[in-house]
């Protein structure tokens, strides 16, 4: 039988333990919460001052996805992109990762978007399988797993785990999971709400070149440029139109709620 002075011993451990465990939890909530508002905070209430970086995926020698009929990856996702930014420009600070048909590393491009105190990054993407019937959209926000560099996001083509660079810097998106899965939710709803498509839902996922923002930050894939009917669709400027102004409204939704939230 054990003694008192035991027995008084391990319930006081326990009562620490949980005690640091409760405060353990409280701090990470709370670091979420701060990370989700004060990136918002003093901007007007119309968002002006607001910075957004759009990054157009693949560009130079790297086409990304390409559909059976020619059509690019990376041709998709500059035009995708430059049709955001017009939507935007006159209430937001709009800036793009690349501007023409050129490669920018995957690191450069959250890293793009830190150098500015970007609010919110934004990946532009397709996807891209070796089965042709594949299709559909999606959006991503981290998972916070470990970040993988991933080549035609999730689809049938390479992935492979990064070695390289600091860990505590490629997991600065932990701060912001709750609000980019929020910015997620609210891009995908608006784009499933105006596009007739495949619904590849809203998910986690670890990829690489959102997870060193140090912003809320997502990834889109618009559809598969390697399904016959999507290409299509997505050669189609007033297709693309369509997703444009999906983005836009989603994008401006987010925006204004955070800052209604900040002013309650």
């Amino acid at each position: 039988m054990r003694s008192p002075y035991i027995l008084r011993l391990q319930l006081t451990r326990l009562m620490v333990s949980f005690v640091l465990y409760f405060f353990l939890i409280a701090s990470f909530t709370l670091t979420d919460v701060c990370a989700g508002s004060i990136y918002l905070q003093g901007q007007k209430e119309g968002g002006e001052g607001i910075t957004i970086v759009l990054d157009p995926g693949h560009g130079g020698y790297d086409s990304g996805a390409v559909g059976p009929g020619g059509l690019k990856e990376k041709d998709i996702t500059l035009s995708l992109a430059r049709a955001v930014k017009k939507r935007l420009s006159d209430h937001y600070n709009v800036l793009l990762t690349r501007t023409d048909d050129y490669w920018i590393d995957v690191e450069e491009r959250a890293a793009t978007a830190n150098r500015h105190n970007a609010n919110l990054f934004i990946s532009i993407h397709t996807g891209g399988s070796f089965r042709h019937k594949a299709s559909g959209l999606a959006t991503f926000y981290w998972s916070g797993e470990k970040a993988k560099r991933v080549s035609h996001i999730l689809g049938a083509a390479e992935e492979w785990d990064t070695e390289t660079g600091s860990a505590e810097w490629e997991r600065i998106q932990e701060r912001y999971l709750s609000k980019s899965r929020t910015l997620a939710v609210r891009v995908h709803k608006e784009l499933i709400g105006c596009l007739n498509i495949n619904d590849r839902g809203c998910k986690a996922a670890p990829i690489y070149v959102i997870a060193s923002a140090d912003m809320p930050a997502i990834l889109v894939e618009v559809g598969y440029v390697t399904n016959p009917a999507e290409e299509k669709q997505l050669g189609n400027q007033l297709f693309l139109g369509i997703i444009a102004e999906g983005l836009s409204k989603g994008i401006t939704a987010f925006v204004q709620e955070e800052i209604k939230k900040i002013r309650d």
